[in-house]
């Protein structure tokens, strides 16, 4: 009987440890996007600034490097319609549709608070 309750407790420590790690690395990631795209965003509002850097959408690199490790514990669907609207914005941008990228761009922002919000250990995830 001892043995057992080490066990469990050992495994419910683990799976809280586990939880807290993969949802520090979801906020920093998402942060870190929606920063980036904010400021693809406030530049595209100001179109004298519409730059080459803008034109290549940085945050693709971002998304590119937290992808890789977002994929082990969250869907791979919701971080799809992130990657589509990334992909979408860039299109928007190179075919100078700036109001289209400039919600393609919230659409992401909007997906990644989503996927922030679902990865959160709070009672109304759990029921």
């Amino acid at each position: 009987m001892q043995k057992e309750l080490v066990i469990c407790i050992i495994i419910v420590i683990t799976i809280i440890v586990g939880n807290v790690l993969t949802h520090n690395n979801t906020k920093n990631a998402v942060a870190e996007m929606n920063k980036s795209l904010q400021d693809v965003s406030s530049s595209i509002n100001n179109i004298k600034n519409v730059n080459k850097e803008t034109k290549e959408l940085k945050s693709n690199k971002i998304w590119d490097k937290e992808y890789q490790k977002l994929a082990y514990y969250i869907e791979h669907d919701e971080l799809e319609k992130v990657t589509e609207a990334l992909i979408r914005a860039k299109s928007n941008i190179n075919a100078e549709e700036y109001n289209t990228a400039i919600e393609n761009i919230d659409g992401c922002i909007f997906l990644l608070q989503h996927i922030e919000e679902k990865d959160k250990f709070s009672l109304k995830n759990i029921f």
